[in-house]
């Protein structure tokens, strides 16, 4: 199975106890106080300190411990706990830690809180990062929240500050169960209320019954075949998309949606609507539209690219009320520098307007026309194969590619193969579903 988790790094403050089910902390230790000589439940590798050492007395936010990395390498530095087994399978985490950083060479690298992802077979399905600041900090709490489609029985916690210099400092971890409130809502089914549509053409895809009474879609390639309908999204309840895939040739598959607005307008994937999370900051100096760098209080989570750019004039709320926003320098970020007070962002081209001191600005990227994000570009196998995702239409800051642009309020499934097989091959899909499995947080 194919699927993707969603992270919130700014998740919505109006969830209650009817649509989120928690309990207590799930991390042993979390405070990092048990223990005789070394902290209870938790070891390090690959860094400066040892258990030992590293169960530091010299800073801490709450007691008088915190875990400690010395990373005088940029080696892949971690603390990690113990397996925390559940009783009862979970869908989803909300997540906090505190942090300080202190002579951090530069903001490259990584820091973060890992949670690795175990079903009931055992397996690794995946882990889940939460970012943690980069740069030199004092005590700073961050906190997230994670769903996934899967059922999950066993996670471990890790703390990684990998390929990076400096010393990071960790107290007071959180990790509480979320389940969500499960409302099963079919709203696009290809076995019963679905139709698959050409959408270069508008022709109807013929299908198949099969001795199960599903209906099998022997689909063209390198052709985006799109559902028939609009489905409705409400940006306070998660989706799920999937399908069931299998080729006889050598295909690859894009499988996810397109956006459209309230009045049902194509919302097209380009650096106008495709913001980068958390890199909304301002300029700390005016720019003239022959610069080709520019001044920035904040470039903790920018990253260089081709096809990467700068949008100025945006919303300070948070809402993105300037999307799509037009006031774009061209794509292209060369460097990215940290400053003594403040930051640097070298453009590949002149920035090509004029913008005064003050000026709220964001990263946004250049991606493809339709959001793939259950697959994009992966080998479809030659055995027929279900591949699934969580789409949430959330407002808030996010760090997954299944979010939805904001002003989203319709959507439909697109999938596209492609490849260069022979003329004989096909690419076979059934069980096409999109259907609402619950609330993410009250309206």
């Amino acid at each position: 199975m194919v699927s993707l988790a969603v992270f919130l790094t700014a998740c919505s403050k109006r969830s209650t106890a009817n649509h989120e089910l928690r309990t207590a902390n799930l991390v042993y230790n979390c405070n990092f106080e048990l223990g005789a000589t070394t902290p209870d439940g938790w070891h390090t590798y690959n860094q400066f300190l040892s258990d030992i050492t590293g169960w530091a007395t010299d800073e801490f936010h709450s007691g008088k411990h915190s875990l400690k990395i010395e990373n005088i390498g940029g080696s892949n530095a971690y603390w990690i706990g113990n397996p925390i087994v559940l009783n009862t399978p979970i869908q989803g985490f909300s997540a906090s830690v505190w942090t300080k950083a202190k002579n951090v060479k530069d903001s490259k690298g990584d820091f973060s809180l890992v949670v690795d992802l175990y079903d009931k077979n055992g397996n690794i399905g995946r882990n889940i990062s939460l970012n943690l600041p980069k740069e030199n900090h004092d005590w700073q709490q961050t906190s997230g929240k994670a769903i996934f489609p899967e059922n999950i029985v066993k996670i471990i916690p890790r703390i990684c500050y990998n390929n990076n210099l400096g010393t990071v400092w960790i107290d007071d971890m959180s990790i509480h169960p979320v389940n969500l409130e499960l409302t099963q809502n079919v709203l696009f089914d290809s076995n019963k209320n679905g139709i698959l549509l050409n959408n270069s053409d508008g022709s109807i895809i013929k299908s198949t019954l099969n001795n199960n009474e599903e209906n099998v879609y022997n689909i063209p390639s390198n052709q985006p075949i799109v559902s028939s309908i609009l489905v409705p999204i409400n940006k306070f309840k998660v989706y799920k998309l999937s399908g069931n895939f299998k080729s006889l040739g050598n295909y690859k598959l894009s499988f996810g949606v397109i956006p459209y607005t309230k009045d049902q307008k194509f919302i097209n994937n380009n650096q106008s609507v495709n913001y980068v999370n958390g890199t909304d900051t301002k300029l700390v100096m005016p720019c003239n539209s022959a610069d080709t760098v520019v001044y920035v209080s904040d470039g903790t989570n920018w990253t260089e690219g081709e096809n990467k750019c700068i949008a100025f004039n945006t919303d300070p709320t948070g809402s993105y009320n300037d999307l799509p926003n037009i006031s774009l320098s061209e794509l292209g970020i060369k460097k990215i520098s940290k400053l003594k007070n403040y930051w640097s962002i070298e453009l590949i081209k002149p920035v090509g307007n004029k913008y005064p001191r003050g000026t709220r600005i964001r990263e946004h990227q250049l991606k493809s026309r339709y959001i793939y994000c259950v697959a994009n570009g992966i080998t479809i196998p030659l055995v027929n194969t279900q591949c699934s995702a969580l789409i949430c239409a959330l407002e808030d800051d996010v760090m997954s590619t299944q979010i939805l642009y904001p002003k989203t309020e319709y959507v439909r499934i697109v999938i596209r193969a492609f490849g260069s097989g022979a003329d004989n091959e096909t690419i076979k899909v059934k069980n096409i579903s999109f259907e609402e499995i619950g609330y993410h947080s009250t309206p």
